[in-house]
């Protein structure tokens, strides 16, 4: 690398950028630039000042090459050159202080454009170090100058995952950045990059304010240099977010606009944009496209010279493609790739990768070491915070965090994954998924935030959860009109759409989950990612019975599934919204799925007997009748089995139970078929 003592610098000669290198170099000085001509300039001037033996004016222009490529990231053809120009530089041991400065950050800056060189470097820190120490120092450097030196400087600490000095460096330049005399697309750029690493680190909501600014600046900034640049990046950051999101929907939509602005961006952000593409494919479950877009990126990639580390992005989307094909070992050879040119947290996140990916082998394959595997992958993940584990892959991380929380490992780690990131459960009838919010409306009604008993006190909850409720009832999913007409039928014309809107502000701050309760063309709906509700998954789970019932599955997946639905821990815990008197538009819904579980009984029983698998289906009648103490049919049901298994004593008890509660709670005697079976057992 360029050679300079660390002794103390020129202070006096700091002035001008271009003051220590002659007159022409402050046409290259500008590094919001990074088109043709300007690298033209800046190598019409460096050859200039070489045949002059201008060794400090070399280097000034060297340093401000390499940090114009680094800073940008827009083209990166001629980096090789520079890089070999800079560290052939042999400088003198006192330099100007801004002179100094550059060729510290110009040092900084390095490992991200050498694959060679490693974050870790001691040498590396020691400039870092040096340049923010420069910073700090009241040096004539302009505005923009110290927008970009710092922008290097938090690119640096943010791959080194030093969160410390990433906020120092933050707040020094934090008065340049509220100075409207600075540059659009560096200070637009400056909140762009804060916004990405405190998504990385998982402080959304940091991440949201900088993403807020950085849009503000994109939005007001005109026509500026590098204005279509900083649009691109920050459509290209909130469709990133959105699939953090899994909301593909909104995710297209921004996909096209990407289209739009590529014909005026660099060729090496449209092939960032093309690796964003490639994600959302993978949620979409489409990997063959997402594995096109992304050797359409490496090829721009390798077009423009792009630094071998910095193709690695979209390498581990390839990666992942893979694992989608379940084609791990070709997966896991190109993260290996790419871990050799990483370090620190990075490789920790590539090393990481690998453990996910042989986990999801294992268990794919019910391989013994799963259980081992899995444990490495979530245990790399949590010691960098990496909540977006597998967030590409959605379906496959719900499976890896579900075989964990199976297997108790790393439960806390996972239970934030998935409660920060709304994983959709596996199965979005499973009540021990950790569910944001948990509503039980069977038997009764109770709430659960994050595993918390709701307890509500006074009259003010009651309409927010009478509107809960009435949604429970519909299914989940109910037209905002309808829920008027039930909840506020003898209000006014105009006053029942206030009083929904009113109610739903109430609800929602009630239930504190945010996105728990949605609202859209009309509807009112429960977020199925968030909210498990025991009625609604009684429902799931009765009509999954039913198809299987249906099919003549094997006996084994029905009784499996049967367990769930009618066993005594089972979905149903009892009439909707329980015993009390209900609200006319209860009643429909409750007997509806009364009837369900009637039928779900009846018919699973029937599918047993048809098999002669008599205890199991007297399992099954029992356990209706705790909920239907009146229903003559399972009363049939068990009275059959016994007569089959030739339990006489057990029939009749069976049918003596009948005759008694008939005639206590309906005063009336059994039916016709109970009457014949009862001759059966008496041999008639």
């Amino acid at each position: 690398m360029a050679r300079s003592s660390r002794t103390k610098p020129n202070e006096d000669a700091a002035g001008d950028m271009s003051a220590p290198v002659g007159a022409g170099v402050s046409n290259v000085a500008d590094l919001t630039l990074d088109d043709a001509p300007a690298r033209h300039e800046r190598e019409r001037v460096f050859t200039d000042l070489a045949s002059r033996g201008d060794e400090p004016g070399c280097a000034f222009v060297a340093a401000s090459a390499l940090i114009a490529i680094a800073s940008r990231h827009a083209d990166f053809r001629g980096l090789a050159l520079w890089l070999k120009r800079f560290a052939a530089l042999h400088l003198p041991a006192e330099l100007p202080a801004a002179l100094q400065l550059r060729i510290d950050v110009a040092h900084t800056c390095i490992p991200a454009l050498d694959s060679r060189v490693s974050f870790a470097d001691p040498w590396v820190a020691a400039h870092a170090k040096a340049a923010f120490d420069g910073l700090r120092r009241d040096l004539a450097v302009s505005l923009n100058e110290r927008l970009v030196c710092g922008r290097v400087l938090l690119d640096h600490y943010a791959l080194n995952e030093n969160r410390e000095h990433f906020n120092a460096v933050s707040s020094l330049l934090h008065p340049v950045v509220q100075d409207p005399a600075a540059s659009a697309y560096w200070v637009g750029a400056w909140w762009w990059r804060l916004a990405t690493t405190y998504a990385t680190w998982g402080d959304m909501a940091a991440a949201a304010t900088a993403r807020e600014r950085a849009w503000a600046v994109a939005r007001g900034a005109g026509a500026g240099a590098g204005v279509v640049d900083l649009d691109y990046a920050m459509t290209a950051e909130d469709l990133l977010d959105h699939l953090r999101r899994d909301q593909l929907g909104p995710a297209a939509k921004l996909i096209e606009r990407l289209h739009a602005l590529s014909p005026d961006v660099h060729a090496v952000w449209r092939g960032h944009g093309y690796t964003f593409e490639a994600r959302f494919h993978l949620m979409r479950n489409t990997p063959q496209p997402a594995q096109e877009l992304c050797a359409t990126a490496l090829r721009i990639y390798a077009e423009s010279e792009l630094p071998l580390r910095e193709h690695d992005l979209a390498k581990s989307v390839l990666a992942h493609a893979h694992i989608l094909l379940h084609d791990e070992s070709r997966a896991i050879e190109i993260l290996q790739d790419i871990g050799t040119r990483q370090s620190g947290g990075q490789l920790t996140t590539v090393v990481c990768l690998i453990a996910g990916a042989r986990a999801a082998r294992a268990l794919r394959q019910g391989a013994p070491e799963a259980d081992a595997m899995l444990r490495e992958a979530l245990a790399a993940a949590r010691e960098i915070k990496m909540y977006a584990f597998f967030f590409t892959l959605p379906a496959l991380a719900a499976r890896l965090f579900a075989a964990a929380l199976a297997r108790d490992i790393e439960r806390e780690f996972v239970v934030k994954a998935i409660r920060m990131r709304a994983v959709a459960a596996p199965d979005e009838c499973d009540p021990a998924w950790p569910w944001r919010l948990r509503i039980r409306a069977l038997g009764g009604f109770a709430l659960e935030r994050d595993d918390e008993v709701l307890r509500f006190e006074g009259k003010a909850q009651k309409r927010p959860l009478d509107l809960l409720k009435a949604l429970v009832a519909a299914g989940g999913d109910a037209s905002v009109d309808a829920l008027i007409d039930q909840l506020w039928p003898d209000v006014d014309a105009k006053a029942p759409r206030a009083a929904f809107e009113m109610t739903l502000s109430r609800l929602r701050k009630l239930l504190d989950v945010d996105g728990a309760v949605l609202i859209s063309d009309g509807r009112l709906q429960l977020n199925r990612r968030l909210v498990w509700c025991d009625a609604l998954a009684f429902d799931a789970l009765a009509e999954r019975l039913r198809t299987l019932l249906r099919e003549h599955t094997e006996a084994p997946a029905v009784v499996a599934l049967a367990t769930r639905v009618l066993g005594p821990d089972g979905a149903y815990a009892g009439p909707l919204l329980g015993s009390d008197t209900l609200p006319p538009w209860a009643v429909a819904p409750r007997e509806r799925l009364a009837s369900r579980w009637r039928r779900a009984v009846l018919d699973t029983g029937a599918w047993l007997e048809s098999r002669s698998q008599w205890a199991e289906a007297v399992d099954v009648y029992e356990q209706g009748l705790t909920h239907d103490p009146l229903a003559e049919p399972m009363f049939c049901g068990l009275l059959r089995c016994h007569i089959a298994r030739g339990a006489t004593a057990q029939a009749l008890l069976v049918y003596r139970r009948l005759r008694d509660v008939l005639a206590r709670e309906l005063q009336v005697a059994p039916g016709a078929e109970a009457e014949a079976l009862q001759g059966q057992i008496r041999g008639v």
